[in-house]
């Protein structure tokens, strides 16, 4: 807008200098006059049909009243490409060039009119080039973002697959101690067992001592294999890798709706307990409901962490008839020290709730 407004600021500055005449102001201001409202409404109004109309009324009152302000409208109509109201004026422009009756005049509205011109294409030019920079640089920093994103997404991937292995491992060392010490350590302990058995306390009481040492060293040995066993059990689980993969299965035949919000800091026992719960859940819906839809939330809040498996099936709590597999969630939840609902007003949910800070049951920080 301000090399435009410039542009024809210039023109009109000229055709000023030159047209108005202190002897007579009354001819040439009134063009002013006239001129300043025409470029007024090339400016202001975004209508491009009363923009021609004004330019077209403007050429036809220049023909009894002059010229001379005229390069200044044709800035706007260059710059625009409007070939309705080029045609007007340049229909006027040459009339009141040869009919003005001074040459000098018609070589100066000729010379602005060509000055016009080239102001005109020149500011042209440079704003299609800058929108084209804009453009350029709108698509460099759409780019940029999009590639920023991608490689987040491949770093969250490259993290999330290096967990996954580290688990996967932590669980193959937890089952292979389990396999191989844990087996030797309770073969041990029952041979020794078997020899506390058979030595009489009294006749040998230093061997019988020893064999209670060693069976005291082998079941703290045995407590401390298991303990650390079962971390390394509860370390390797991953919980959202787990639902997803078991929800996975499930939308070959439902639709699947997932709303998964955790830290990896939730307790093993009731990962274990949330997986179970979930795959239970899933094993119902195949044979009882009818449903179409599930949908499965899990979120930790500042004091509890939450589940819910829903469905839209039609199938009541009675039919249902409290089975086996929800008498197992219900125990599994009760023994994490949970809470666990049933609610069947819109389909049927399952609901469980577990307190982070229950101190009772099996639980493993």
């Amino acid at each position: 807008m301000g090399k435009k407004l410039a542009d024809t600021a210039v023109i009109t500055a000229f055709s000023a200098a030159v047209f108005l005449d202190v002897h007579s102001l009354y001819g040439p201001v009134i063009r002013l006059l006239l001129t300043i409202i025409v470029i007024s409404f090339q400016f202001a109004c975004e209508n491009k049909k009363i923009i021609t109309a004004a330019e077209i009324i403007y050429a036809l009152i220049c023909i009894p009243l002059g010229c001379g302000f005229m390069p200044a409208v044709c800035c706007s109509i260059i710059r625009e490409r409007r070939a309705v109201s080029a045609v007007f004026l340049s229909v006027s422009l040459v009339y009141c060039c040869i009919f003005c009756g001074s040459i000098r005049s018609a070589a100066v509205i000729i010379g602005l009119t060509a000055l016009s011109a080239v102001l005109s294409l020149r500011t042209a030019s440079l704003i299609e080039k800058e929108n084209e920079l804009i453009r350029l640089r709108d698509s460099d920093t759409e780019l940029t973002n999009s590639l920023r994103e991608k490689n987040r997404l491949l770093l969250d991937r490259q993290d999330y697959e290096v967990n996954l292995a580290m688990l996967t491992e932590r669980n193959r060392i937890a089952r292979e101690i389990h396999d191989n010490v844990g087996h030797m350590l309770s073969r041990s302990l029952l041979q020794t067992g078997a020899m506390l058995a058979v030595i009489d306390k009294n006749d040998r009481p230093s061997e019988y001592e020893s064999l209670c040492g060693l069976k005291d060293t082998l079941d703290s040995a045995m407590n401390s294999i298991r303990e650390s066993v079962h971390g390394l059990r509860y370390e390797s689980i991953d919980l959202h890798h787990a639902v997803t993969e078991a929800a996975s299965a499930m939308k070959e035949r439902y639709d699947v709706n997932m709303d998964l919000d955790f830290s990896e800091n939730m307790a093993g026992n009731v990962k274990l307990c949330f997986i179970s719960v979930v795959k239970e859940a899933f094993s119902n819906i195949i044979r009882h409901s009818n449903a179409n839809r599930i949908s499965v939330v899990i979120r930790e809040h500042p004091a509890l962490y939450q589940l819910s498996v829903t469905d839209n099936g039609t199938v009541k709590y009675d039919s249902v008839n409290f089975g086996m597999g929800l008498g197992n969630m219900r125990e599994r939840t009760e023994n994490i020290g949970g809470l666990f609902r049933i609610d069947t007003e819109k389909g049927f949910r399952i609901f469980i709730s577990v307190k982070k800070d229950y101190n009772g049951g099996n639980r493993v920080k």
